[in-house]
């Protein structure tokens, strides 16, 4: 479907690690598969999350992992996240983010309809360690 390219931007610092699993699992199933995750460890504390994400980028050839030396935060991450991306279109993502399996497709469809739009921004909600969904955020229509 379409030839719109895609890079998630998702800084890296600490999450839980089954935060983290579910995040990725998000994005790896994601039925739109032209895209690639730009991910930058922010110089988290210990060596697990840092083995996490290099195995991770040896699982997938559209994963672009970098290493931060000192924290900068989630702005410098994001930035340098931004530096690694070759896609037309950025979709941010943190690190303990969970995205429907058509997150990208549909936002594709979005883009196809509204070929001038400059911004598209998406609906959330949250959920709790029982997989519940709660405090649903729906964004405004302009």
């Amino acid at each position: 479907m379409g030839s719109a390219f895609f890079s998630i931007i998702t800084p890296v610092f600490n999450p839980p690690l089954e935060a983290f699993e579910k995040c990725v699992e998000s994005v790896l199933n994601q039925t739109f598969v032209n895209w690639e995750w730009c991910l930058v460890d922010d110089a988290g504390e210990g060596s697990k999350m840092r083995e996490v994400l290099q195995l991770l980028a040896q699982r997938d050839r559209r994963i672009k992992l970098a290493t931060r030396d000192t924290n900068g935060g989630i702005v410098q991450a994001s930035n340098d996240c931004v530096g690694l991306a070759r896609g037309e279109y950025l979709c941010l993502l943190d690190h303990d983010d969970q995205i429907r399996f058509d997150a990208l497709e549909i936002i594709y469809e979005s883009i196809a309809k509204t070929p001038l739009a400059d911004y598209l921004y998406t609906d959330e909600d949250k959920i709790d360690s029982f997989g519940n969904h709660f405090d649903v955020f729906l964004k405004p229509r302009w």
